[in-house]
């Protein structure tokens, strides 16, 4: 994998990006795709969760984004801001809306 390999940040933290594999513990979430680019996880009901890098034209670091199907945007996240404000949030993420997918 390269430096910059979105798969390799995921690694170090634990996080299963295997395809066809559930990131989180039996809440029915699968990843749907696993690129050095792109994550997509996806709940049988349709919402999904992707985890992007991407490198801007003329740009040396790649800038990773965050976007929900419930959002209409990506936000966009410093390297050092990647397992406190994109991971875990979007762990949370998808325990809360699989628990209100059971309710």
């Amino acid at each position: 994998m390269s430096d910059y390999d979105l798969r390799d940040s995921l690694d170090r933290t634990g996080f299963d990006y295997t395809v066809g594999e559930e990131p989180i513990e039996n809440l029915g979430w699968k990843i749907k795709k696993a690129t050095g680019n792109e994550v997509v996880i996806e709940h049988p009901t349709g919402a999904t969760v992707h985890l992007r890098q991407r490198k801007p034209e003329g740009g040396d670091l790649p800038f990773r984004t965050v976007r929900v199907t419930d959002s209409a945007e990506e936000h966009q996240l410093a390297e050092g801001d990647w397992i406190d404000r994109v991971l875990t949030p979007a762990l949370a993420y998808m325990r809360g809306y699989s628990e209100r997918d059971e309710a």
